[in-house]
């Protein structure tokens, strides 16, 4: 079942059997995504190679560019974590200092080919806060006036990975993994 939530994008996708789709549901999920944006599945129990079976209805897996961060038995998927990709544990006081916040973004914005989506899974959920928010660009872009739309249609930006990661933990590494790349503003 698809049930559209209260916000502006979004729906509820319950009842899901990914082991038994039919090909009218994969398609049915597919359109979803495209009239919604975001498709969040409750009651899901998911090991990682079902993980992938759903990742892949809604396009090719690619592998993340920072090998540490791939799943070991999946490669094509990846786990974050705080503590530099150690387990934090429920008790540490310090465990928010240690993962911290990541801001407004977009995934892998820092490479050449532009990401298409992802399916995030929480795996432990705090009791408060650690809200993740989405916007949708796309219907923000079209509500914007004509000419602020001209003004801005060749625009390019910089995206840095050394600027944006150089505060985060979760990833680890160097936060020069990456040279800047260029992007359009608008695609």
């Amino acid at each position: 079942t698809i049930t559209p939530t209260s916000a502006p994008l979004g729906a509820f996708v319950t009842g899901l059997d990914i082991d038994a789709l039919t090909r009218d549901e994969i398609e049915r999920l597919r359109q979803a995504y495209l009239d919604h944006a975001v498709l969040v599945f409750r009651g899901q129990t998911m090991d990682a190679q079902q993980m992938l079976v759903l990742s892949e209805i809604f396009g090719e897996c690619g592998l993340h560019p920072i090998p540490a961060l791939r799943h070991p038995e999946v490669e094509k998927l990846i786990i974050l974590a705080g503590n530099k990709g150690e387990p934090v544990a429920d008790d540490d006081p310090t465990a928010d200092d240690r993962i911290g916040a990541i801001p407004w973004h977009t995934d892998l914005i820092y490479t050449e080919a532009l990401n298409r989506g992802e399916l995030l899974r929480a795996v432990k959920i705090p009791q408060e806060e650690g809200e993740t928010g989405w916007i949708d660009t796309a219907r923000l872009y079209s509500q914007l006036p004509a000419t602020v739309k001209a003004k801005i249609a060749d625009l390019r930006i910089v995206h840095s990975y050394a600027k944006t990661h150089s505060q985060q933990s979760m990833v680890g590494g160097s936060p020069n993994l990456f040279p800047d790349v260029i992007h359009p503003l608008v695609s």
